[in-house]
């Protein structure tokens, strides 16, 4: 039996509690069976069996005290699995009790946040960045943090987002980080300065702003007006400065440590946003794993990089590779308990397939998704394959069957408010979609996201071309929304519209032309 930790980020599932099996007749050999068929599987049942069975084996008193620490862990598990966070918090703290140790990192991280018990959360986050014995962390746990200030994104706790990132950037925690996390820690409190009023304290952090999507964002959200000068010259025509510098620092980091897949993907999508197509066709086809050994050799990172693979091959004109990158991913055992990031994957390709106007395929695609983000996506994950859905059955002329998948948008819109607009334009629901960009653009969370979906698609720095509706030609201008747009924000200056899309329409004209 593996006793796998409680992950960061909430598991999906059920809701409510699983039928507990009744125990109370078992006599105790029955009891011992039951007990060594559980701990003999991988991932046993922890609410139907091992709650309620831990629990009798306790009241006969003729089992093995360590049964204490194993109940405390088995409902542990049972909360967790079905979402009870503050459940899950109370057993956590009675197995460390019962075991006398601490939870483990990160699940003691992970259910007090979840559970909204965010003091905890950041003393345990804190207590092990700042051990003495750990000298330099991971990206797994730099995951953790991020998680822990999505969080604060979601609950709308502002100020404990800019308190964990000024924690966060004391120089003795700052240097324990990877090099690119640190320039994110940097980059997320800059931002939140800024989108907290604060922009004196921001310009002190402006040095550590160096992605592209980053600039992006702040070079269309009125919030930075004040900051608007520095940002511009720092980014250079293009964003070619700050493109190049992160051409040249992934470049580096991946030829100090060339057996680093997750490097050779950051560089690989360094590439895409600086519109070197042809070398991230180089770069993946030297790493990547051969076509049929994808089921054993296929990783996130390499997942991630095979995607980029896929956006260059397209701006190529090489779209029948790329498909069967894609094809070949959703080929592989989707099981979501293994790897469950292959969602990511399985969604871009039903996105890919409507933002080329392939609405048969987009179809099939966007069901299997569906599958797939039902087990292992968020709400997130699966506003995204609705809007595949939408989008293919617009292209298809099925218009009939999109009312009960409107009425899902707009149910779910809260969890990814620019998502669900998109979507609805493609059941010309433009007045719904309207809505919710207004509301988006009043609230300070989302409105960042909100203004980057409403900008043009010239300053799109990962997703193919699109022909479905886009935010910027049917909401942006319109009378109820411009106003309030202009208010939050600017649309960015076509100056620095990125090398991506600038080489990709360049390409595409001249195929144009030589036709």
């Amino acid at each position: 039996m593996a006793f796998a930790a409680v992950p960061a980020s909430a598991q999906e599932g059920g809701d409510g509690a699983s039928a507990r099996i009744n125990y109370t007749t078992y006599s105790d050999d029955q009891l011992s069976s039951a007990f060594d068929a559980q701990v003999a599987l991988d991932q046993p049942d922890w609410c139907r069996v091992m709650v309620p069975l831990t629990r009798q084996m306790i009241t006969r008193g003729s089992f093995s005290s360590r049964l204490d620490a194993l109940e405390a862990y088995s409902n542990l598990m049972c909360s967790a699995g079905e979402k009870r966070w503050s459940d899950a918090y109370m057993w956590m703290i009675a197995l460390e009790r019962r075991s006398g140790k601490p939870s483990a990192f990160p699940m003691g991280v992970g259910v007090s946040h979840l559970a909204e018990r965010y003091d905890a959360a950041e003393e345990r986050l804190f207590a092990y960045i700042d051990a003495d014995d750990r000298m330099t962390l991971t990206d797994g746990d730099s995951k953790v943090v991020w998680d822990l200030a999505q969080a604060y994104v979601k609950a709308k706790e502002r100020e404990r987002s800019l308190a964990l990132f000024r924690a966060l950037i004391r120089p003795e925690r700052l240097a324990k980080f990877p090099a690119a996390d640190r320039d994110i820690i940097g980059s997320e409190l800059f931002q939140i300065e800024v989108e907290t009023g604060d922009t004196t304290a921001a310009a002190t952090n402006l040095a550590y702003l160096k992605s592209p999507y980053a600039f992006k964002s702040a070079l269309g959200d009125r919030r930075y007006a004040k900051l608007w000068p520095q940002i511009e010259a720092k980014a250079g025509r293009n964003m070619v400065h700050v493109i190049d510098a992160q051409v040249d620092r992934s470049k580096a980091d991946f030829e100090a440590a060339p057996d680093n897949m997750a490097l050779m993907k950051d560089l690989a999508n360094a590439y895409l946003i600086a519109g070197r197509f042809d070398d991230v066709v180089t770069l993946v086809g030297a790493h990547e794993p051969a076509r049929d050994a994808y089921a054993d050799m296929l990783t996130e990172d390499m997942g991630w990089a095979l995607n980029v693979k896929v956006y260059a091959l397209d701006a190529l004109d090489r779209s029948a590779e790329a498909e069967m990158i894609f094809d070949d991913i959703a080929a592989l055992d989707l099981d979501g308990r293994s790897r469950g990031w292959l969602v990511n994957f399985v969604i871009n390709r039903a996105l890919r397939f409507v933002d080329l106007g392939q609405g048969e395929k987009g179809l099939a695609a966007a069901s299997l998704a569906k599958e797939v983000a039902a087990e292992t996506g968020n709400e997130f994950a699966r506003m995204l394959v609705r809007r595949a859905t939408l989008c293919a059955l617009q292209a298809e002329g099925r218009t009939d069957e999109m009312p009960p998948l409107v009425a899902e948008v707009i149910e779910h819109q809260a969890e990814a408010p620019a998502e669900a607009a998109a979507a609805l334009l493609c059941a010309n629901a433009d007045d719904e979609a309207a809505r919710i960009a207004r509301a988006a653009l009043e609230d300070p969370t989302r409105a960042g996201a909100m203004i980057n979906a409403l900008q043009s698609r010239e300053f799109e720095l990962f997703y193919n071309d699109s022909v479905t509706p886009g935010m910027f030609d049917r909401i942006r201008k319109r009378p109820d929304v411009a106003p309030l747009f202009d208010k939050h924000a600017r649309d960015i200056p076509r100056d620095f519209a990125p090398p991506f899309t600038e080489r990709r329409s360049a390409l595409r004209a001249a195929r144009d032309a030589a036709e």
